[in-house]
Formats: C-alpha cells, sequence, structure tokens
C-alpha cells in the first residue's frame, strides 16, 4: 500500500486538483464571465428575431466544442511558461496525480460546469429577453440530440489537442490546430494519388470522383463499393473506440517525458 501511494494517493490527488483550478482561477473566470455575457445577449437576440423558435440548439453544441478544444488545447500551458512550469513540476504529487487531474478537469469538471453554465445562460437571458425585446428565450435542455452530438465530438476529439498542449511548447493550440491541417492535407493528398493509381483511366488527378461511366460498370461494383465500405467501417471504429484512448496514452508518455 505504501508503495501504491508513492504513484497514487486519493488525498494528494485532490489537493492537486484545486491547485490546478486555483492557479487558473483568474483566466476561467474571465473567460467564464466573457461567455456569460456573450451568449447572453445571442440568445436574447436571437429569440427576438425568430418568435416561432425561441431554443437554439446549434448554439450550444458549437460553443461547447469550440469552448472545450480551448480549453483542452492549452490545459498544460505551465509547461510552456518556464517560471509556472519549474513550480509546475515542484508540486508534491506523482506525475499520474497531476496528469489525472489535468484530465478530470478537461474532460468531466469543465463539461459539468458548462452545462449548467449554459442553464444559467439561457435563464438570464430569458430574464433580458422579456425586459428587452418582450420575447421568451427556452431554457437549456443538454439531452437535445443536437447538443450531444457536439459532446460526442468533443470527447473524441479532446484528447488530441490535450496531446498537443502537452507535446508543444508555446502557442501550443495555435500549433495543434496547423498540424491537425497539415496531416488532413498531407493524407487527403496520399490517399487520392493512391486512388489515381488504383483506377487511372478513370478518375482526375487529386480528385477522388470516379467517371460516371466506370461508377455504372460491374467492376465498380465489385471494387469499389466493396472498399468503401470497408473503409468507413474501418475509420468508424478507429474514430469511436480508439482516436481518443490513443491519444490519452500518447499525451501521458509525452507528460511523463517532460516531467523527467
Amino acid at each position: 500500500m505504501k508503495k501504491f501511494n508513492n504513484y497514487f494517493s486519493v488525498k494528494r490527488f485532490l489537493k492537486t486538483i484545486s491547485t490546478d483550478l486555483l492557479s487558473n482561477a483568474q483566466n476561467l473566470s474571465l473567460a467564464a464571465g466573457s461567455l456569460c455575457g456573450v451568449l447572453i445577449f445571442i440568445l436574447s437576440y436571437y429569440a427576438s428575431v425568430n418568435e416561432a423558435n425561441h431554443y437554439w440548439p446549434g448554439i450550444y453544441s458549437a460553443v461547447f466544442f469550440i469552448a472545450g478544444l480551448v480549453v483542452t488545447g492549452m490545459l498544460f500551458g505551465e509547461l510552456s511558461n518556464k517560471s509556472r512550469s519549474f513550480f509546475y513540476l515542484l508540486i508534491p504529487a506523482s506525475i499520474i496525480e497531476k496528469f489525472l487531474s489535468k484530465i478530470i478537469i478537461a474532460l468531466v469538471l469543465f463539461p459539468v460546469s458548462l452545462i449548467c453554465l449554459f442553464f444559467l445562460i439561457s435563464e438570464a437571458a430569458g430574464v433580458l429577453s422579456a425586459i428587452l425585446f418582450e420575447s421568451e428565450v427556452s431554457t437549456f435542455y443538454p439531452l437535445n440530440d443536437e447538443f450531444l452530438k457536439g459532446l460526442k465530438f468533443f470527447f473524441i476529439f479532446s484528447p488530441m489537442f490535450i496531446f498537443g498542449s502537452v507535446y508543444f511548447n508555446g502557442q501550443a493550440l495555435l500549433k495543434t490546430i496547423v498540424s491537425i491541417g497539415v496531416t488532413v492535407i498531407v493524407l487527403y493528398l496520399i490517399f487520392a494519388i493512391e486512388w489515381k493509381l488504383l483506377f487511372w483511366d478513370h478518375s482526375n488527378f487529386l480528385s477522388i470522383k470516379l467517371s460516371k461511366e466506370y461508377m455504372f460498370t460491374q467492376a465498380a461494383s465489385k471494387v469499389i463499393y466493396p472498399l468503401f465500405e470497408f473503409s468507413i467501417e474501418a475509420f468508424s471504429i478507429f474514430i469511436k473506440y480508439i482516436f481518443a484512448p490513443l491519444f490519452i496514452i500518447l499525451s501521458f508518455i509525452a507528460f511523463k517525458e517532460r516531467e523527467v
């Protein structure tokens, strides 16, 4: 038990979470206040010009997804600041405790807090809308399909931004976004070139669209459709079940290297 406590202690872990929250309290308060002000006005105005529909689930899912990626992309900001990095690495906690503290904040406390904040914002927007525009704003409903879809996308893709916040030094969020863009372009070019080599006479260069004449041939039905179905199924399985855990593991490995 004593050896295990050297790696993980519940008391030390909870203290690490509180230390992380307190060290970022000012930035979190400013961000929350700004978000409240902007979103309250947007929802109030939207309700005034859309009297037939007082609920706008898309704004909640979009704000949640974008804010989530920003928070996760800057999660390990201490590692990019020399003075803050020095004190952060000296926190009396194990590597596992420090890493799990950040993960809990990003993937548990942040979503729960933002959902609660959305509820309060919708209520405040309702009051403001009634006073200024004499209209209604529906209360935020977190079980809406569109919001749940945004929530799912956040949990799938946020680990990639967590990895970027650990791996990159300085401007981690920007570097992560640029890296994702470059990776997508490179992968598309590789796929397009392979596609062109496979279907040389039936496609244009750097385009995966095949000629209409070929798409309706027997060869296409035997080759293209099974290939597409297999690729889509494999990609779907990878994104749903492997992508997020893989980047969590990579983030921990990168964090461990930074600690050492």
